[in-house]
């Protein structure tokens, strides 16, 4: 009878053993998932999680391994996003005056607003840009597929188009304090020196182009 016991004590503590190693398996499964879901969830700016990024008027979300924006509250006046992995953005607030989605992954970008100051959409992968807002003073637009330029605001002080595949620029603003548009496939070379005569050269090839039709 006692080596029954014993038998029976061994085989007790030899299920014991196994039932506490998958409890113990199924809970580090059980965190594993947590800290994906966890990871997943701060890669998306909800609603839900929104305010932990706005101080002041200010969203600030930079280097963080963001993929995706849900909305932009009203009220915002600048939205830093760089350097994430942002393939687009939400609507944009009315209110928005600074904004920096600069190395991220975005192929374009949602409509402007009118107040509007500042643009560094740097190094993404833009082939075009919409409407630029009227009141807009610095754009940063480098290191992107753009192969033209929309009309420039004539309150524009800092162009920044480098390393792009722009064949022409438009009138430039005279207003331009910086102007760096090196590494594309620009015809001549066009510097904050020569800003009058490239706009005078536009303006005859416009006139010869009415005067051939």
């Amino acid at each position: 009878m006692s080596v029954v016991i014993r038998r029976r004590a061994e085989y007790e503590n030899i299920v014991r053993r196994v039932d506490s190693n998958l409890t113990l398996k199924k809970y580090k499964v059980y965190l594993v998932i947590r800290n994906i879901i966890t990871i997943f969830i701060s890669m998306v700016i909800t609603k839900e999680n929104i305010n932990k990024f706005i101080k002041g008027k200010t969203i600030n979300c930079p280097n963080k391994g963001i993929t995706h924006i849900d909305f932009i509250p009203d009220g915002i006046t600048r939205l830093n996003c760089w350097n994430n992995k942002l393939t687009e953005l939400p609507k944009l607030p009315n209110s928005l005056i600074g904004l920096y989605c600069d190395n991220n992954r975005l192929t374009e970008l949602p409509k402007l607003p009118e107040s509007l100051k500042r643009l560094d959409c740097s190094n993404n992968q833009l082939t075009s840009l919409p409407k630029l807002p009227d009141s807009l003073i610095s754009l940063y637009c480098s290191g992107n597929k753009l192969t033209e330029l929309p009309k420039l605001p004539e309150s524009l002080i800092r162009l920044y188009c480098g390393v792009n595949k722009l064949t022409e620029l438009p009138k430039l603003p005279e207003s331009l304090t910086n102007l760096y548009c090196q590494y594309n496939n620009l015809p001549y070379e066009i510097t904050i020196d020569n800003v009058k005569e490239h706009n005078t050269l536009l303006k005859r090839k416009e006139i010869l182009s009415k005067i051939c039709v």
